[in-house]
C-alpha cells in the first residue's frame, strides 16, 4: 500500500534524477556544437533548443 507520504520522495527523486541528467546532456551538446561550428553560442543554444524540442 503506497501512500502520498511514500510516494512523494520517489517523485523528487525522479525529478533530481531528470534535471542532472538534462544539464549533463545541454553540456555534452553545447560542446558538440561548438567543436563542430568553431564557437557559435548563440548556434549552440539554438541547436540545444531544437533537440529539446525533439525530445519532448
Amino acid at each position: 500500500m503506497e501512500t502520498a507520504f511514500t510516494s512523494l520522495p520517489l517523485i523528487i527523486v525522479r525529478i533530481l534524477v531528470l534535471a542532472c541528467l538534462s544539464i549533463i546532456i545541454d553540456a555534452c551538446l553545447i560542446k558538440a556544437y561548438l567543436y563542430q561550428s568553431g564557437n557559435n553560442h548563440t548556434k549552440a543554444g539554438e541547436y540545444r533548443d531544437k533537440v529539446y524540442i525533439t525530445l519532448m
